[in-house]
């Protein structure tokens, strides 16, 4: 019983219910491809400049005030995330161990410069 309710547990994504619904439309998958070809093809008024300016566009314009104040309150919150994370990026550069790790980059950034050197004067050398 439990192999069957196993086997059965993918019906319940939301994907694999739609297809099984859409299984039942003929020809679906054809005519979700014809759309998609005269939505892309290269002529004056595709599919894609009809369905925008007769669906779309003016969606968009009856819900524009909508749009922007859920804009403005997601920028906001990515803001508010945005400062907290260089707060808290500053406390930790201040801290003992950001000070320690700061050191301890320039310290490696001093050795690779120093490689770096060392390498391009033994082939100045080599050269001559």
């Amino acid at each position: 019983m439990a192999d069957l309710l196993d086997r059965l547990q993918h019906l319940q994504h939301p994907r694999v219910r739609r297809r099984l619904i859409l299984f039942w439309i003929p020809m679906y998958d054809l005519i979700k491809c014809l759309f998609l070809v005269w939505c892309m093809w290269p002529i004056a008024n595709n599919g894609s400049a009809i369905v925008y300016n007769s669906i779309l566009r003016p969606w968009l314009l009856k819900n524009e005030s909508r749009i922007d104040a859920r804009l403005e309150k997601v920028a906001g919150k990515v803001n508010k995330y945005v400062d907290d994370a260089k707060r808290e990026a500053s406390t930790f550069a201040e801290s003992g161990t950001g000070q320690m790790l700061n050191a301890s980059a320039q310290v490696a950034a001093q050795t690779a410069s120093q490689q770096i050197d060392e390498a391009l004067n033994e082939e100045k050398d080599k050269d001559q």
